[in-house]
C-alpha cells in the first residue's frame, strides 16, 4: 500500500468515515475509497462501489460504500470531513470454549449420521487483545501479501470495522461477456495430506451440487474444473463452475447462492436452525459476502478468514462443515487452524 493510502485509512478510522480497501485477482491494484455519503440512510444504490452483506440476509439489505473520495481527496479535505458520531458495534469478546463446542458438535454429528446428505457449518470465534497493533497497521500488513486471493477491509457504522483475506469466490460476472464464475470451496486438509478423505469429498460434493443446481435454475449452461486451493498451512478442495448467459440478475443469483452449504449447510433451513441452536456468537458479516461493482464486472466473495475490530480487540472467525462422518475433535482442530492462520495474516 502507498503511504498516502495508509495515512488516509488512519484518518478514516479516526474520524469514523465509511471506507473500503479491496484487491482480488480481477482487480490486482489496491482500490480505496472513502464515502461520507454512505452515512445517508437515503443514499441510492450506486452504479459503482463496494457492497457488504451480512450472513443469511437478502441483497436488498446490502450496505454500499460508493467510489467517492480517493486517498488524496481524504488527506486534502481531512479537516473538513465529518464522520459517524455514534457508538460503534463492538466485536463479540468471548472465545468459543473447547468443551462446549465438542459437546454440541458431537450431538450434531450423531443426528447427521442418520441423514448422510445433510451438512451444517459451525463457526468459532477467538477474541484477541492486541494493544500494540492498531487497525491501520493490520490492514497495511495484510495487503502486503496475499496477492492471489481477495483481501479487503471496510468500515460502516452498521457493521463496524472488518478486515479479511478470503479465497472463496461466490460469484463473478463479466458484464460484457455475460460470463459467470463461482467456486465450490469445501473440504480442508493439511498440506501434508495427498489424498482427499471420504468425509472431505462428500462435504465438497454437497456444495458443488448446490451451486450447479442454482446455475441450472437460472438457465446458465456451465462447465466445471476441479483443483486444489492452498491457503497457509492447509488447502481446500476446489471446483470452478463457469457459464455464459442465462436469466436473472447478478444479485438475484447471489440471493439463491448465499449462504452456500460451504458457510451454512444443506438443507439450508435445517442448517440455519442448527447454527442458531449451537453457536453462541452472532455471525454478523462472517459468512455473508463482500464485493465490488465497477464498469465491467460484478464480483462477490464469501466473507471468511476475517475479523472484526474495535480499538485493541480483534474477534477472529473460523469454522468447518459438519457431516455424519465428522469427528468433533478434528473439526475443532480445523477451526482453530483457520483462526490461527487469519491471526498470522494480520500479524496479531
Amino acid at each position: 500500500m502507498t503511504h498516502e493510502q495508509v495515512t488516509a485509512i488512519e484518518w478514516c478510522i479516526y474520524k469514523k468515515i465509511p471506507f473500503f480497501v479491496f484487491r482480488d485477482t480481477y482487480h490486482k491494484k489496491i482500490l480505496f475509497s472513502a464515502a461520507p455519503s454512505a452515512l445517508d440512510e437515503n443514499m441510492p444504490e450506486p452504479s459503482r462501489g463496494f457492497f457488504i452483506n451480512s450472513f443469511a440476509t437478502p441483497h436488498g439489505q446490502n450496505i454500499w460504500i460508493p467510489f467517492e473520495l480517493s486517498a488524496k481527496d481524504v488527506l486534502d479535505r481531512r479537516k473538513s470531513l465529518c464522520g459517524y458520531t455514534g457508538a460503534d458495534i463492538e466485536p463479540w469478546k468471548e472465545s468459543t470454549g473447547h468443551d462446549t463446542y465438542i459437546n454440541k458438535v458431537s450431538a450434531l454429528i450423531d443426528r447427521l449420521k442418520t441423514t448422510p446428505d445433510e451438512k451444517t457449518v459451525i463457526s468459532c470465534t477467538e477474541s484477541i487483545y492486541s494493544p500494540q497493533w492498531p487497525l491501520d497497521s493490520a490492514i497495511d500488513w495484510m495487503f502486503s501479501t496475499n496477492v492471489e486471493i481477495c483481501t479487503f477491509a471496510f468500515y460502516h457504522p452498521k457493521t463496524g470495522f472488518w478486515l479479511g483475506a478470503t479465497p472463496e469466490l461466490l460469484l463473478h460476472h463479466d458484464t460484457k461477456k455475460d460470463k459467470y464464475i463461482s467456486y465450490s470451496l469445501a473440504g480442508t486438509q493439511t498440506n501434508d495430506d495427498t489424498e482427499w478423505s471420504n468425509k472431505n469429498s462428500r462435504e465438497h460434493n454437497i456444495v458443488t451440487r448446490y451451486i450447479c443446481d442454482v446455475f441450472d435454475r437460472f438457465e446458465i449452461p456451465y462447465i466445471t474444473d476441479i483443483d486444489d486451493a492452498p491457503y497457509g498451512g492447509f488447502h481446500h478442495k476446489l471446483t470452478r463452475i463457469a457459464g455464459i448467459g442465462g436469466s436473472g440478475s447478478f444479485f438475484e443469483i447471489l440471493d439463491a447462492l448465499s449462504p452456500t452449504p460451504a458457510l451454512c449447510g444443506f438443507p439450508k433451513e435445517q442448517a440455519l436452525k442448527d447454527i442458531a441452536e449451537i453457536e453462541e456468537h452472532p455471525r454478523r458479516c462472517y459468512g455473508g459476502y463482500v464485493g465490488l461493482r465497477d464498469n465491467d464486472t460484478e464480483t462477490a466473495y464469501v466473507t471468511i478468514r476475517c475479523a472484526q475490530n474495535l480499538g485493541s480487540y480483534y474477534t477472529v472467525y473460523g469454522g468447518g462443515g459438519i457431516i455424519g462422518l465428522s469427528d468433533a475433535e478434528e473439526e475443532w482442530d480445523e477451526a482453530m487452524m483457520k483462526i490461527d492462520t487469519v491471526a498470522e495474516i494480520m500479524n496479531l
